[in-house]
C-alpha cells in the first residue's frame, strides 16, 4: 500500500516558509517518501497557493508520486441522495471528497470543520474508515 495523503489547498499555504515544525516534518516526509493524492481541480487550487508547493508537485510528478485521479474515476463514485443531504462542505469539496475515497489509506489533512467533519463521517470506504485531522502531528501519516 502506498503511503499517500490528501492536503486540502487551504493547509498547503503553510509549506510557504514553514515556520511550524510539523509542517516541515510534514513537507519532508512527502517530498522524500509521500505520495500525494490530487485532481486537477486540486492541482489549480495548489497553483493559487505559493511557488514551493508547485516545486513540491513537479518532483512528486518526476518521481511518480503524485498520484492524479482523472475525472472518469471520480465520476464512477455516486453519493445517494441520503448521503448528498448529510454533507456538510461547500459543493466543490465534494471532488475532493471523492479523492480522498479513492486513495489508498484514505487520509487527510484539512483545516476546514465542515469538510473534515464530512471525511469523517463517511463510512467505510472499500474496507477502509476514511480520516481527516486539522493538522499533521493528529494523524499517522508516515
Amino acid at each position: 500500500m502506498r503511503k499517500d495523503i490528501f492536503l486540502d489547498s487551504n493547509i498547503v499555504k503553510n509549506f510557504s516558509n514553514p515556520l511550524d515544525i510539523e509542517y516541515k516534518k510534514l513537507f519532508q516526509w512527502i517530498s522524500t517518501i509521500g505520495y500525494l493524492v490530487v485532481s486537477q481541480k486540486l492541482l489549480v487550487e495548489y497553483g493559487r497557493t505559493n511557488q514551493n508547493l508547485s516545486v513540491l508537485v513537479n518532483k512528486l510528478l518526476a518521481d511518480g508520486r503524485l498520484i492524479k485521479f482523472e475525472s472518469k474515476d471520480m465520476n464512477a463514485i455516486r453519493f445517494d441522495k441520503k448521503t448528498l443531504k448529510s454533507l456538510k462542505s461547500n459543493v466543490e469539496d465534494r471532488n475532493h471528497l471523492k479523492v480522498i475515497l479513492l486513495s489508498d489509506r484514505k487520509i487527510a489533512i484539512i483545516i476546514d470543520k465542515k469538510f473534515r467533519d464530512d471525511v469523517n463521517g463517511f463510512p467505510k470506504y472499500n474496507g477502509i474508515k476514511p480520516q481527516a485531522v486539522a493538522r499533521p502531528e493528529e494523524i499517522k501519516y508516515d
